[in-house]
Parts: structure tokens; sequence; C-alpha cells
């Protein structure tokens, strides 16, 4: 079966945000369609998301058309290399934003750190790196060595893992002393050292979120309340008991949002009473939204 293309070369050079969707063309051949653009740059083009395609040589070689390029989003697409990335990393040097979502990263575990190497120490202005995976990477990282990349890139500030399989995250942090937002979804390695690291390290960091990692207790909470900018904090799905939630809260002034597990127990509603009355401006999300706390 031949491939389809979508071609981009008429569009109008004024767009400033462009989300190519590519849904429905995943074909009983298994093969995606393929995105091709004009030779004619898109010059005020900022953010670009591409969705469901395949990865073509042509794909990632006009992204040097767009000069004005600062955030990159790739969602499901389909064997994406070593070939691509380095493709990323040389068409779009000046890239701030980059963010790989369920894509389908077809790398052995050298290629896969090689592959972290070069996004931090080639994308020199690279503000936010996201990861997102929809099942967990069989493949560990080094958290050391992609920590050590981002810190040299110029003003890192956020940092989203998700379903990552980490391997020494708290000496990695350490390097990461001007983060603001850093997310660790689902990732068993992150426990309590973990947890203690990003209290005493992340002096600046005013998101975070630890949603679903279920070796976190109690006994490293405290360590959080030296964040004293910290204005978003997501523990749902983590083994953390209200009690310990609630006082956690208490302690974070700067606190505005908070996301925890709901499960409709006399400690819950206790918890959420008890941030109502000592925290009024303080907003608390579960997994059916806004608590009755507002």
């Amino acid at each position: 079966m031949s491939l389809r293309n979508v071609n981009l070369t008429f569009m109008p050079s004024n767009v400033k945000s462009l989300d190519l969707c590519l849904k429905g063309c995943f074909q009983k051949s298994r093969s995606y369609r393929v995105c091709q653009f004009g030779a004619q740059p898109l010059q005020k083009l900022q953010v670009l998301t591409i969705r469901y395609t395949g990865f073509s040589p042509d794909l990632f070689s006009r992204l040097c058309n767009f000069h004005q390029l600062q955030e990159l989003v790739l969602h499901q697409c389909s064997c994406l290399t070593l070939h691509g990335f380095n493709q990323i990393a040389d068409e779009v040097p000046e890239l701030k934003s980059l963010w790989f979502r369920y894509c389908v990263i077809r790398v052995d575990d050298m290629e896969f750190e090689y592959i972290i190497r070069m996004c931090t120490v080639k994308l020199r202005h690279l503000k936010k790196f996201k990861i997102q995976l929809s099942t967990k990477h069989i493949i560990p990282m080094e958290f050391d060595v992609l920590a050590g990349g981002l810190d040299s890139s110029t003003n890192f500030q956020s940092l989203w893992l998700d379903n990552m399989n980490l391997t020494t995250p708290e000496a990695g942090l350490k390097s990461l002393k001007e983060l603001r937002e850093l997310e660790l979804v689902n990732c068993d390695s992150v426990d309590n050292e973990v947890v203690r690291s990003i209290g005493n390290n992340l002096q600046h960091l005013k998101h975070l979120s630890l949603k679903g990692c279920k070796n976190i207790t109690d006994n490293s909470m405290s360590a959080l309340s030296n964040l004293r900018f910290l204005e978003y904090l997501n523990v749902r799905d983590c083994k953390l008991t209200y009690k310990c939630i609630c006082h956690t809260a208490m302690t974070m002034k700067s606190l505005s949002i908070l996301h925890l597990t709901k499960d409709f127990s006399e400690r819950y509603c206790k918890c959420v009473a008890t941030l109502k009355e000592k925290c009024p401006l303080l907003k608390v999300y579960d997994q059916d939204g806004l608590t009755s706390i507002s």
C-alpha cells in the first residue's frame, strides 16, 4: 500500500501554532501517513504538534524552515529512531520545549542513553523536556546522565517523566537546582530518598507531581516543607495517609493547588474539612474534580 501524504506547501506563512492530527489513518497494513512540509518556511510558527504519523527522512529535515519554532510535540508517532532524534537536534537547535507523548521509540538501551545525552547537550536553549510513555519503559534511564545534560542547558525549568524506569534519581536531582516544574509520574524508582532530595535541592520548585509513585511513604513528606515557593502538589495514587497530606499542605504557605486520592473514608472527610478551615485559599482536587473545600 502506498502512503498518503499531507502537503503543507500552501500553509499561510503567518501561522503561529499548528496541530497536525492524522488520526484514523492507521491502516490494516500498519503503515502511517507520512507528513511532508513544503519548501517555503512558516516564518511565524512557534508551536508544532504532530500526531499519529510515521517518520520519513523528509519530516525533520524540513524543520529547519521553521525559524521561530519554540515547542515541538510528538504525540503517538511511530518508528521514532536514533536518526529521527538526531534530525530534531540538528534542525531546530533553538528549541525550548520538546515533548514525546506516547510515541513508539524503537531503540536499544545504548541508543536510548545516547538520545538523552544528545537532546540535552545539543539543545542548549531547552527549558522543558517531557517523555510520557503509555506503559512502563523497560529500559533503565540513568537519571544523573539526563540531569547533568539538562543542567548544561540555558535556564532549564521543566522536566516531566512518565512511566520511566529511572536509576540514581536522587543523585541526579542535585544538578537541577534551578528547576521550576518537576513531574515524576508512575515511576517506581521514586521513593523516600528521592522525595528528600527534592526537598533539599530544588528550592525554587513551584510545580511538583509525584502521581502514582507508590514507593513514597509518610516518612519523607516533611522534607517538602523546605519548598517555600511550591504552588502545585499532586500526590494522587501515592501510599500516603491523609493525616500526613494534611499536615504537609498546611506547612506550605505558597501552596494553592493540591491533588489527592478520594476514598470516601472518614479520614478523607476530616482532611478536607481541616484544610478548608486552615487553608481557605487552597483548592483541593480529587479524581472527580474540585472538592467541596472550594
